[in-house]
């Protein structure tokens, strides 16, 4: 109602000006000036939040809605609310996405017959302060904790549902596990619904092409998308913000984290 209002009180301004001497406004024009001075005066998120208080407010404990949102728009409020950052390794693009909400996973991320273990997320070993956002997948070929340099116990890795490769980058050296190569994967199943592979040693054919350069690929379900004798798994879904931060805002670093889910309940 608030566009409403405000077209109507533009509409009876210019209507009470009708008899000062102005230039010439094309009908055509109208549209445009009452859209930029709707946005002036009521600058928000779409319908998610208005003004940039409430929308900051919002979007630190709604942090996947507001970047679902912004991803692929130059608006100057989703600037302020998310500066670049070149360090950052969440997942900041869906390029290539279609539709929203979760999908139903109908292949595993490993050969089930190859599995040793599987751990869930939510642990807090090693050199984890906070709950794991990921679980881990282990081959029955390889010792976790073992070298990652004997390629005949690397076990393929699969998408679990059909989608989009949306970032395919290179661990950071002080992270890489494996002399043959390290990667993290993000795929998008749909524009708020995603999976992230890390520690992917070997990549297929189609995504070591698209390795490090920011292009996207479709991928279909089951589809072997690289190799590895372990890796982390995670699914997030930005239409969900997890219960239970005591302070949310904590969590601004790794915003995904607040809408990690549990990747066993999206199998069927």
């Amino acid at each position: 109602m608030k566009k409403e209002w405000l077209i109507l009180l533009i509409l009876v301004v210019v209507m009470g000006c009708v008899q000062s001497p102005a230039p010439e406004l094309s009908a055509e024009a109208v549209p445009e000036i009452i859209e930029e001075v709707y946005t002036k005066q009521i600058q928000g998120l779409g319908t998610l939040c208005s003004g940039q208080e409430e929308c900051q407010k919002f979007c630190s404990m709604n942090r996947g809605q507001c970047e679902s949102y912004c991803r692929g728009k130059e608006l100057e409020l989703c600037g302020t609310i998310f500066p670049p950052d070149s360090q950052d390794q969440g997942p900041h693009t869906n390029n290539g996405c279609t539709g929203t909400g979760r999908v139903t996973f109908t292949a595993p991320p490993m050969h089930i017959e190859k599995i040793e273990i599987i751990e869930p997320i939510g642990l807090m070993i090693g050199g984890h302060v906070t709950p794991i956002d990921h679980g881990y997948y282990y081959a029955n070929t390889w010792q976790p904790g073992s070298s990652r340099e004997d390629t005949a116990a690397f076990v393929e890795v699969m998408a679990p549902a059909a989608g989009v490769v949306t970032s395919v980058q290179s661990m950071p050296q002080e992270y890489s596990s494996s002399s043959w190569g390290d990667y993290r994967v993000v795929l998008h199943h749909s524009c708020t619904f995603y999976t992230i592979y890390i520690h992917i040693n070997q990549l297929s054919e189609k995504l070591q092409a698209i390795a490090d350069t920011g292009k996207t690929v479709e991928v279909k379900a089951g589809e072997i998308i690289g190799k590895a004798p372990g890796f982390d798994f995670s699914v997030h879904d930005d239409e969900v913000t997890l219960p239970g931060f005591i302070v949310a805002e904590t969590y601004f670093a790794e915003p995904w984290k607040l809408h990690n889910v549990d990747m066993f309940e999206y199998f069927i």
